[in-house]
């Protein structure tokens, strides 16, 4: 009989020992609102429910990218829709001025609020930004060719007649805005064919100016010739020469000069005017100066091309080189200037293509991106140059604008999925890992009268045998 009365004590508490630890469990999951507290509890459950919740993080940070993508494109779509209002505002006012019905004096004053219309659609282009990125602009470049017209460059000016639409062509496909202007030097006028440039680049507003610098016989200052041009300083008080506009936005102002003509170091050419101060006055306006010459101006401009960050290209016998080396120049610009076609924004767990999504934002939709930048309608003949401009202008602000509605709604659709995905994992996770509470608060209270009958029984041991505390606690 002592023999049994320790049985009994024995069971007694062990099933206190059991109901106690049960009912901690059940106070731990209550408290927590998890089935799985610690990896004891579940091992492959708690796996599954760790990858499930870290994918629900991370598609929660995908949603804020998506956000983000929209917010953009809401903000571009804005701009768009104030540039193709500005622009058909341009479109009445060339086709205004178009009419012979009305004289210079009443277009002279049509093309001024032209300019000004103009110059709004600009600051709507350069504002649309979103978290520093602008929207509805690129990198701007602004190259201003200087070529020599004397008589033994007729060859090398056909090469550069040649190349200029190639050259340009390869520097906007790298997403670069650019703007070209021509100018001559030397002793003849209108060397250079700039009609047919027009044509060829199939854009007026291409050419920022083109000036004439140089026509006073056969005397040339490659020296005075770059600083005029440049804008940075007149220096002959010949001609009064224009000079390249450069954009107050760009990037990159970069002058190429073309020539087989140099002077001796520092000569006192016209002015006294030398390569040491042209060299310092360049690089202090930021202008980068290339020279595409012989050997002879080499000589003459390596201080200036090592000062601003140019570069000296050969143009070779009789000028045949001259379009290899613009294309150098050209290449470099862009490798340095050029922009990424698309925003690309992360709408996947992994890296893989599939998991990102190509917002393609406008590149350039300033007044030049649009090819209206040199546009102007004081004249009947500009004014319908103007008209087809604006016509092919605002054409294509309204693909963009259904392109981009449509990358819009595709977004839409992504952010909708993942949203749902995240329901479904949360909802997944939730049953693998959170608290039945209705089955815990049953245990519970299960528990709680295993380990009372327990207490119980172990203070009445002796008058207990152990079938009839098994048969209470089954």
């Amino acid at each position: 009989m002592i023999n049994g009365k320790s049985n009994l004590s024995m069971f007694m508490q062990r099933e206190l020992h059991q109901s106690l630890k049960n009912l901690d469990t059940n106070n731990e999951r209550l408290s927590s609102g998890q089935r799985i507290n610690r990896s004891a509890d579940d091992g492959a459950g708690l796996t599954v429910a760790s990858s499930l919740q870290a994918d629900i993080r991370a598609n929660k940070m995908v949603l804020r990218n998506i956000e983000d993508g929209l917010t953009s494109a809401e903000r571009a779509e804005s701009g768009m829709s104030m540039i193709i209002g500005l622009a058909t505002k341009m479109r009445e006012l060339a086709v205004y001025a178009s009419t012979e019905t009305i004289d210079d004096s009443d277009r002279a004053i049509l093309n001024n609020e032209y300019e000004i219309i103009r110059g709004n659609l600009d600051e709507v282009a350069e504002g649309a930004s979103w978290n520093e990125q602008n929207l509805l602009t690129t990198n701007a470049v602004d190259m201003g060719l200087l070529v020599d017209v004397s008589g033994s460059m007729q060859t090398t000016i056909d090469n550069v007649e040649a190349a200029i639409g190639d050259v340009a062509a390869s520097i906007e496909e790298n997403f670069i805005s650019l703007e070209l202007g021509l100018a001559q030097m030397g002793d003849r006028v209108d060397s250079l064919d700039y009609t047919d440039r027009t044509a060829d680049l199939g854009d007026p507003a291409f050419l920022t100016r083109v000036s004439e610098m140089y026509a006073s016989g056969a005397w040339m200052d490659p020296y005075a010739s770059i600083l005029e041009a440049s804008g940075v300083s007149d220096t002959t008080g010949q001609n009064d020469p224009d000079a390249f506009t450069w954009r107050s936005n760009s990037t990159g102002k970069i002058l190429v000069m073309i020539t087989d003509t140099g002077d001796e170091d520092n000569a006192p050419a016209h002015g006294g005017i030398g390569e040491t101060a042209t060299a310092a006055a360049m690089a202090n306006s930021g202008i980068e100066v290339h020279v595409i010459g012989s050997s002879t101006s080499n000589a003459a401009t390596n201080e200036i091309t090592s000062a601003t960050g140019g570069s000296f290209k050969n143009l070779g016998t009789n000028g045949t080189a001259t379009a290899s080396a613009l294309q150098e120049i050209a290449d470099d610009v862009s490798s340095r200037f050029g922009g990424k076609p698309d925003t690309q924004i992360q709408i996947g767990l992994d890296a893989s293509d599939e998991s990102v999504f190509s917002l393609s934002l406008p590149l350039d939709f300033t007044a030049a991106g649009i090819g209206l930048g040199g546009s102007y309608i004081s004249d009947v003949e500009n004014a319908r140059i103007a008209l087809s401009a604006l016509d092919s202008a605002i054409e294509k602000i309204a693909s963009m604008r259904a392109k981009l509605g449509g990358q819009y709604n595709t977004l839409l659709n992504v952010y909708s999925n993942v949203q749902n995905k995240i329901t479904n994992d949360t909802a997944a996770s939730s049953k693998i890992i959170d608290t039945d509470i209705a089955m815990e608060v049953s245990e519970q209270t299960n528990n709680k009268v295993r380990a009372d009958i327990a207490q119980t029984s172990m203070s009445q041991a002796k008058d207990i045998n152990i079938s009839t505390v098994q048969n209470i606690l089954s």
